[in-house]
């Protein structure tokens, strides 16, 4: 099962995603015969393959992956809050892409206070892409400024690069731009 799933994860690096999916297929078999499908390899199975689905624009299996896999983790004794929400994470994008916004922030605002600081970077930018795509640009602008500042706190604790710190700026610095306002 090893072998299967380091193979998926060779296919999807290089975009071949349904070969991808046909080995995570067999990896998932080889699990549930074995007897050995615990739920760690679910939720490593599940997110997997609800990623190959995000990337093949299959946002309707890729929902059902990733709901899956928050299944999983909430059937695990060991699970964290932090695991929770990282998925949660990937159901939010989804809504998001799907433009269904009111459930996207839903999640988004039960999950990130118990969110790691990288997942609450991504729920924040997330929220103030949401709020961008909205025209509720004050919101919108709340939320990146809160992706800068955790992202400066990460650089001073050296959990990040100074590049992800520019990347961030880069990024408010284009909504800026994009509602016309050069004064910040």
């Amino acid at each position: 099962r090893l072998v299967y799933n380091g193979i998926a994860i060779q296919y999807r690096s290089l975009g071949e995603y349904d070969l991808a999916l046909k080995y995570y297929n067999l990896t998932e078999k080889c699990y549930i015969a074995g007897d050995k499908f615990n739920k760690r390899a679910k939720t490593g199975l599940y997110t997997n393959i609800g990623n190959v689905y995000r990337s093949k624009l299959d946002y309707n299996q890729a929902l059902l992956y990733f709901n899956r896999t928050l299944q999983a983790y909430r059937e695990d004794q060991e699970s964290t809050i932090e695991d929770i929400a990282s998925v949660n994470y990937k159901i939010a994008d989804i809504y998001y892409l799907i433009n269904d916004y009111s459930k996207a922030e839903e999640i988004i605002h039960a999950n990130i206070e118990n969110a790691d600081p990288f997942d609450q970077i991504r729920f924040y930018e997330l929220l103030a892409y949401i709020n961008q795509d909205q025209k509720n640009y004050l919101e919108a602008k709340k939320s990146y400024q809160k992706v800068i500042d955790l992202t400066v706190l990460l650089k001073e604790d050296d959990a990040i690069s100074e590049i992800e710190v520019a990347i961030q700026n880069l990024n408010y610095s284009s909504f800026l731009i994009e509602i016309n306002e050069f004064e910040e």
